[in-house]
C-alpha cells in the first residue's frame, strides 16, 4: 500500500500592493477554464468611490460567497494587525473554508494570505498551516509578503515550497504562466 502524496506547495511572494491577489485571481480563472477544481480563500481589496483602499474582503473559491475580512482604521484607533481591524467571525469563517478545501481532493487550494498575524502571532489562519502536510488536495498556493516568505517556508518544513516572486515589472509576464508554474 502506498502512502498518501503530499501536495505541491507554492508561495506567491511580493511586496505590499504589488498585485499578488490580482495575479492569483487570474490564475484561479485560468485553472477553472482548464477544468481544475479550485477551493480556498482569496482576499481582494475593498475600494471606495475615490479609489482609496478601505478594507479587505474574503471570497470562498468553492461557493464564491464573499464577506468583509478587515477594515482600514485611522491611526490611533484600535487595530488587530497593522492598519486593519479584523472581523473575528469572518476570519473564523474563512479559516473553516480553507480547512474544508484542504481536506478535499481538489486540484488547487488558495490561501490568501499568510501574514504577521499567522506567522508571528499564531493567530488568524495559522491552523491551516498544520493541515497542509496531510491535505487531500494536489496543490496549495499561499500568498505571502516577500519579507515573510522565509518564515513561512521554515514553518512548513520539511515540506518543499516553490517560491514564485512577483514584482511590478514582472507581474504581467507571470499572468499567463500561472498553471505552468503550479503544475
Amino acid at each position: 500500500m502506498s502512502s498518501p502524496s503530499v501536495p505541491t506547495v507554492a508561495l506567491l511572494c511580493g511586496p505590499k500592493r504589488v498585485g499578488k491577489t490580482t495575479l492569483c485571481q487570474r490564475w484561479v480563472r485560468d485553472a477553472r477554464q482548464e477544468g481544475w477544481r479550485v477551493g480556498g480563500i482569496l482576499a481582494p481589496a475593498r475600494w471606495d468611490d475615490q479609489g482609496n483602499k478601505t478594507g479587505i474582503d474574503v471570497v470562498d473559491l468553492t461557493t464564491d460567497e464573499q464577506r468583509l475580512q478587515a477594515t482600514i482604521v485611522p491611526r490611533g484607533t484600535d487595530t488587530t494587525v497593522g492598519e486593519y481591524r479584523l472581523c473575528p467571525s469572518n476570519t473564523q469563517w474563512a479559516l473553516e473554508r480553507m480547512l474544508r478545501a484542504l481536506g478535499r481532493p481538489l486540484d488547487l487550494v488558495v490561501i490568501d494570505e499568510m501574514g504577521r498575524l499567522e506567522l508571528l502571532q499564531g493567530g488568524g489562519y495559522a491552523p491551516a498551516l498544520d493541515a497542509i502536510a496531510n491535505a487531500a488536495c494536489q496543490r496549495v498556493l499561499i500568498i505571502v509578503r516577500d519579507g515573510l516568505a522565509d518564515c513561512l517556508s521554515d514553518r512548513l518544513a520539511p515540506l518543499p515550497c516553490r517560491r514564485i516572486d512577483v514584482s511590478l515589472q514582472g507581474r504581467e509576464t507571470l499572468s499567463g504562466r500561472g498553471l505552468a508554474l503550479l503544475r
